[in-house]
């Protein structure tokens, strides 16, 4: 047996000056008692809200189920579930962050090489730079 709330939930549909669409939440009504259902008639009703919501104009249901796990537990586990979910994204960041270093040092490296090759070039076609630059040296 499972212990469940119906609620009708009305909304208001809006849309802006730039077309967007939004729905606000006005007001719950309907709320029921809690009801004892059997597993059957509580997994059919799950199973078929959408039928239920299909064609009620700016309201829909909303079934709510009642458990047994203390709040104590459920804050306990939303702790847990905000701590992964910041590590993850503390990683990805990270994650991101090499990968562009990595980057930034790739197209650095191409870089010196181009001009590596390039300087290489230019002393081939004009070989009394060379001279002009070892003379420099020894100055």
């Amino acid at each position: 047996m499972k212990k469940i709330k119906l609620i009708i939930c009305h909304s208001q549909h809006q849309y802006d000056s730039w077309g967007d669409y939004s729905d606000t939440v006005n007001a719950f009504t309907g709320i029921t008692d809690w009801q004892e259902v059997s597993d059957d008639d509580f997994v059919f009703i799950k199973q078929n809200m959408h039928y239920l919501n299909r064609h009620r104009d700016n309201s829909s249901f909303i079934l709510i189920e009642q458990d047994n796990i203390g709040i104590e537990t459920r804050i306990g586990a939303i702790k847990d579930e905000i701590e992964k979910l910041k590590r993850a994204e503390e990683k990805r960041i990270a994650d991101e962050a090499a990968k562009r270093e990595a980057a930034s040092i790739a197209r650095a490296a191409k870089k010196l090489e181009r001009d590596k090759k390039a300087l290489q070039k230019l002393l081939e076609k004009n070989p009394e730079l060379v001279n002009s630059i070892a003379s420099r040296g020894t100055q």
